[in-house]
């Protein structure tokens, strides 16, 4: 069979041309088989006959048939007849709107020509491939699913993409190096601080099974002990940063009395250069500055031991004072609270109560002085009564005493001298001292007091 459209021997019982794609059915009398499509009668249909008949598409061949209403019928039933059919007489297109509908796309057209029959032609979007162009397809998708097979397993095989990291953790160092330098990688090396076996490789960069370009360096983080680092004489704080940086979680400050610089760390234990692990107990000791005790009120002994214990040469002086009992310590210089460094020179100042000094001192005077002046009187003390502080420098006292005068004797009763003594007066007074515990004045209410 000869294709009307490309002319291509084909088959006689080809249903398509193998070089266009034509349909050939038409060609041996068989249209193609159409679903059979019933329009829906019009109201009053049955007014016209009843029931609407069917008509077979494809002029009588096997298949489905084709429906009309009556107001097709009355159009005539050639203008719907198949080509070739007794009632195709004009050879144009006979199919109407209902045809068209029934077959739901697929638009045939029936043309007259020269040729012994009409021809059926193929619709736009749905001619066939032939078999040239069918198999460049077929050998196309082969050859881009064998490179797409290719460029696996080559990439699998790391014949490109560069190469996979191996997997160095839990080596030492230098294996590690040698292990990566033989996947075609260089290697950095980063110490990190921890508690595993030093010298171990604790992790990669980029990390095993990853991708990366040969010659490429991985990073590698690699163990090294904890140290603990040399800090005696620095700050504390400084101290701190240090042990923090090498890891240590387990130290403790303590302080001791120095001379040095207040925090300045005096000795660690275990000693500089010990290597352990985060957990292990760590004694620092910092220089806390000698302070002279508050040592007010205590006793003269027990304040000079308190200062004697700080290292310091203690010196005592008294200081005058009444809110102090005597010989109580009253205050140091310098004073309590002073940072001072140990074998530093410390005054101690102890009670010294003035009233009690002026009233042994006055009480003495009366009763080592044989007689007082009163008002150009002399009298002769004969016994001393009470003596009480009055106050600032000045003693009041209370002495009984009498009045005495030396007169001549005459010749006649013998001549020479004899002391008459008037009755006993008491006397009160008052004597005023300097700071020298010499007497300034004294009087009492007959007038100014000179004791001789």
């Amino acid at each position: 069979m000869i294709c009307p459209l490309c002319h291509t021997p084909n088959p006689d019982a080809a249903k398509f041309c193998s070089e266009c794609g034509c349909d050939l059915r038409a060609q041996t009398g068989v249209l193609p088989v159409f679903p059979t499509v019933v329009a829906p009668a019009p109201s009053g249909a049955g007014a016209e006959g009843g029931s609407v008949p069917t008509v077979p598409l494809g002029g009588g061949a096997a298949g489905q048939t084709l429906a009309f209403s009556a107001e097709d019928r009355r159009e005539g039933t050639a203008a719907m007849a198949p080509v070739g059919s007794e009632a195709d007489t004009s050879g144009t297109e006979r199919f109407a709107s209902p045809l068209a509908a029934a077959a739901e796309g697929q638009r045939s057209v029936f043309s007259s020509g020269p040729g012994p029959a009409s021809q059926l032609s193929q619709p736009d979007g749905e001619r066939r491939l032939t078999r040239k162009q069918v198999t460049a397809i077929v050998i196309a998708a082969v050859l881009v699913a064998l490179g797409c097979a290719a460029a696996g397993v080559t990439y699998a095989l790391e014949l490109w993409g560069g190469h996979s990291v191996p997997d160095v953790v839990g080596m030492t160092q230098a294996k590690a190096q040698e292990t990566l330098g033989q996947a075609g990688f260089g290697a950095t090396v980063l110490e990190v601080k921890s508690d595993d076996t030093e010298n171990t490789v604790l992790l990669s960069d980029p990390a095993a099974g990853i991708r990366a370009a040969e010659g490429s360096t991985v990073s590698l983080h690699v163990a090294t002990a904890r140290v603990v680092p040399e800090v005696v004489g620095v700050p504390q704080a400084e101290a701190e940063a240090l042990m923090a940086e090498e890891g240590f979680s387990n130290v403790t400050y303590e302080p001791e009395k120095s001379n040095e610089a207040e925090g300045t760390v005096l000795s660690v234990e275990p000693p500089a250069g010990t290597k352990g692990q985060a957990g292990t107990a760590i004694k620092v000791k910092v220089a806390q500055p000698f302070t002279v005790p508050d040592v007010a009120g205590q006793g003269r002994d027990e304040a000079v031991a308190a200062l004697e214990a700080e290292g310091y040469q203690v010196t005592t002086a008294p200081v005058n004072t009444e809110e102090h009992p005597e010989g109580t310590a009253v205050t140091t210089e310098p004073p309590g609270g002073t940072k001072l460094g140990t074998g530093s020179p410390v005054t101690l100042y102890l009670a010294h109560n003035r009233s009690t000094e002026l009233v042994d001192l006055t009480r003495k005077l009366l009763a080592d002085a044989g007689s007082m002046t009163i008002n150009g009187g002399t009298y002769e003390v004969r016994s001393v009564g009470d003596v009480s502080f009055a106050g600032g420098s000045d003693c009041s006292f209370t002495v009984t005493a009498r009045p005495f005068e030396v007169v001549s004797v005459p010749w006649f009763l013998g001549g020479g001298s004899r002391t008459e003594y008037g009755a006993d007066e008491t006397i009160k007074g008052t004597v005023t001292w300097n700071d020298a515990n010499r007497v300034t004045g004294a009087k009492c209410a007959a007038g100014a007091i000179s004791f001789s």
